[in-house]
């Protein structure tokens, strides 16, 4: 109701867009992820949401160029998880391992990655207006690190990736 009364209201609608991407009513969040960028074409949250929904619907090609166009307006989206997992993903459906596993390593470096954020940490973090990193995006970066490790045969690399974030969850 908010967001029907009030359109312009650009947190309402991010989290209305990001609420019906959970629920998994990826169509509803792209309709609104598109109505966000008409009004701002540089919101990076909605661009990164537009592109999980392309690679959902197996379009990864679509979901690199979101993610182009996501870094074009906002070169800090680097820094997220979130871009970080989407783009390692697009490289390995393209079947780019080497470039893939450069996408999890950088990736690995992000602070709140390989360890959990301490609460001044994330205090930090919402400040700076970062992406928040959850428990999810750390599982993630994990497991496919250590997946394209596997794919790549660099099985005792892989085999420590996987004992590491067994230690860390």
């Amino acid at each position: 109701a908010v967001c029907r009364r009030a359109p312009g209201l650009m947190p309402a609608q991010l989290l209305l867009m990001r609420t019906r991407y959970v629920a998994g009513q990826h169509d509803a969040a792209g309709r609104t992820a598109n109505a966000i960028l008409r009004l701002d074409d540089a919101c990076s949250d909605a661009q990164l949401i537009l592109s999980q929904i392309h690679l959902s619907k197996g379009n990864h090609r679509s979901a690199q160029v979101t993610l182009d166009n996501a870094i074009a307006n906002n070169f800090a989206v680097r820094e997220s998880a979130l871009y970080s997992i989407i783009s390692a993903q697009c490289k390995v459906l393209d079947e780019d391992f080497e470039g893939g596993l450069k996408e999890l390593e950088a990736a690995m470096k992000i602070p709140g990655i390989r360890t959990a954020m301490t609460p001044q940490q994330a205090e930090a973090a919402r400040k700076k207006k970062a992406l928040p990193i959850s428990t999810r995006d750390r599982a993630t970066v994990f497991l496919m690190y250590a997946q394209v490790l596997g794919r790549l045969e660099r099985t005792a690399e892989a085999d420590a990736a996987v004992k590491a974030a067994m230690a860390e969850f």
